[in-house]
């Protein structure tokens, strides 16, 4: 697509927005590491990419009628309502400190909610303009759990932050160039062979699914113009899958021993029984324990450093269940009465792009059943950015070329007479 993204005052805003959140997330990163250099840079990069996101919120933030109907309006209100509450709420065990208000698990994620009444148009071209350069930085970092020694927060952060760019393009990949697509495609096989290497299966199941939607919609929109061509694609992924399980089944005991060990390990189980003993009383169901709760779940997570256990956990690793733990059914109710209708709605849209991101929301909501913890960083704000554009009226009624020329502009060559 010989094109050139639109830009203009709020997209630029947001553009600040999203190069805000890689900012806190590179601090993030730089935290899991214990030296002085990371150290001295974390608190510099959390404060700046948190002023930058929420600054850029207060110039973003529309209420026009126009573009949503009441139902949406009183969703988010009664959400961010009840986020307030459950921020002011403390039970159980609860305690918290300055730096438990800036983690990308407690307070921060549930802002963004009100991304659906942002300019959408602003918003998804800044993201597409920034996924095309992160992708890049994708595949220089994606090595880094291959071949390093990392742990699995670094290779969660790390994809959810910096891969899912690369999933987006490939899933909306109606509205890109072959350059792009093929990128987009590459940094998902990355982030799922990372995943898979360390043995990450959450991160496995979403990578995957992110890749086989955008597979299937790479053929449904068109992209494959000759029956020789299709015949030709379909042929390569078989190949491609035969080679990966060969490759799997020769490396499982080696590089996959991680996966391999890890692939019939209920892990889950133990944490699951103690969070519905200590949860399972009314008023914990009813409200939750506040975004600084905690639950009783002894012997799991080890202190850093020492032998001895913190038996009270304030997340849980699943999402469903962090609803409750947070804000109480209520609080999960009022999120899945705004995701499943946005999914809903996508899909009965005119275009491929609020179709996608209807995809988007749906994996979404597979995920929160073995992680999808509403977490500060890039794959969040892209979820919040898919509702958006689902809930969005206008952009539902558009049709695939009308998506084209709302997000580009044709290049046009210079006569000899002109300037740049």
């Amino acid at each position: 697509m010989d094109s050139l993204i639109i830009k203009d005052n709020k997209y630029r805003i947001a553009l600040v927005m999203w190069m805000g959140l890689l900012v806190y997330n590179t601090g993030m990163l730089f935290s899991l590491f214990d030296t002085d250099f990371s150290r001295s840079l974390l608190m510099a990069l959390l404060g700046l990419g948190i002023v930058a996101v929420c600054g850029s919120f207060l110039f973003l933030f529309t209420f026009r009628f126009k573009d949503h109907d009441m139902y949406i309006r009183v969703m988010v209100l009664l959400t961010t309502l009840w986020s307030v509450l459950s921020l002011l709420h403390s039970g159980g065990s609860s305690s918290f400190s300055i730096g438990d208000l800036i983690t990308p698990y407690t307070v921060l994620p549930y802002i963004t909610v009100v991304m659906i009444f942002f300019p959408v148009k602003q918003l998804l071209r800044s993201f597409i303009s920034l996924c095309y350069r992160i992708n890049w930085l994708f595949l220089l970092l994606g090595i880094i759990p291959i071949v390093g020694n990392v742990n699995n927060t670094f290779v969660q952060m790390l994809l959810e932050t910096f891969a899912v760019g690369g999933a987006f393009i490939f899933i909306t990949n109606k509205f890109h160039s072959m350059k792009q697509i093929g990128l987009g495609a590459l940094v998902v096989l990355v982030a799922g062979l990372a995943a898979t290497f360390m043995a990450r299966r959450n991160l496995m199941a979403t990578f995957g699914l992110y890749f086989l939607i955008g597979a299937a919609n790479y053929v449904i929109n068109g992209k494959l113009k000759s029956a020789e061509s299709k015949i030709m694609t379909v042929l390569f992924a078989f190949l491609m899958l035969l080679g990966a399980v060969a490759y799997y089944m020769a490396e499982s005991y080696g590089t996959f021993s991680k996966i391999t060990g890890r692939a019939s390990d209920n892990t889950r189980e133990e944490v699951f029984l103690a969070f519905a003993l200590d949860m399972g009383n009314t008023q914990d169901i009813a409200v939750g324990r506040g975004f600084f709760g905690s639950y009783y779940c002894p012997g799991v997570d080890r202190e850093d450093g020492s032998d001895d256990y913190n038996d009270y956990r304030k997340d849980i690793e699943c999402g469903y269940l962090q609803f409750i733990l947070k804000g109480g059914l209520p609080f999960l109710l009022l999120y899945l009465m705004i995701l499943v209708p946005a999914a809903r709605r996508g899909f009965k849209s005119k275009n491929q792009m609020a179709k996608a991101c209807a995809w988007i929301v749906v994996v979404q909501l597979f995920d929160m059943i073995a992680f999808g913890l509403p977490t500060f960083n890039t794959k969040t704000f892209m979820i919040w950015m898919a509702i958006a554009v689902c809930y969005n009226k206008e952009i539902c009624g558009m049709s695939d070329d009308d998506i084209s020329n709302m997000l580009f502009e044709k290049k046009r060559k210079l006569l000899p007479w002109e300037t740049k």
